[in-house]
Order: structure tokens, then sequence, then C-alpha cells
């Protein structure tokens, strides 16, 4: 229905695949929803662009961000022109392009 076909790895037990592959096959129906979004707002090329928000992050409340800080790390700004709404827009319960894109942090556009 538009997805990709995926290779599921690390399932230790039998009785989890089945859970494993509707929570895949959710997924996947959840990214063809925002695609189908960011077809309907006209976007056909993706405009962005990166700033170093590290200074403006040093009082955060975020427990994450400091322990991030803390270390050293930086903090990254991208705005993405029409894409308003879309990270955090959640088409299934725990399916969001925020946490797509986290998960993807650091893999090519061909290992998915």
């Amino acid at each position: 229905m538009g997805g990709q076909v995926v290779e599921v790895k690390g399932v230790q037990k039998l009785n989890l695949i089945a859970k494993v592959v509707r929570y895949e096959a959710t997924r996947q129906m959840g990214l063809v929803k925002l695609s189908e979004e960011i077809k309907k707002r006209g976007i056909t090329e993706v405009a962005c662009e990166s700033k170093d928000a590290t200074k403006i992050m040093k009082g955060t409340p975020s427990p994450v961000l400091k322990r991030i800080l803390e270390k050293g790390g930086v903090v990254t700004c991208l705005s993405v022109s029409g894409f308003a709404g879309l990270l955090g827009f959640e088409p299934f319960p725990g399916i969001r392009l925020g946490k797509e894109l986290a998960r993807s942090r650091g893999r090519t556009a061909s290992e998915g």
C-alpha cells in the first residue's frame, strides 16, 4: 500500500514476530500518510537551512539537551520550508516524522 519491503532483524522471541510486523506495517502506513500530506502541500523539493543554536539552548530545561551540552555537544536548528507541524504530526500513536528522522540519523538515503 505504498510502503517498502524491509528486513526485520533481531527478533529474539518468535511470539514477538507478529507484534514487530504489525508495528512496521503501522509505521509505514504512517509514513505514507505523511507523504500524502507533503504532496497535498505541493512540496516537491525540500529547502532547508541549518544554524548553530548551541548558545541559545544553554539555559534549556530539557534533560536530554543538558546532557548533550555538558558533554560539549552542539545543538543545530533546522528550518524546513513548508514542513510546519509535520515533525510532530502523528498519523498513528508513536509514529512521527521527527522520530523517523532521529531513527535514520547517521544512515545514508539508500539505507533508509
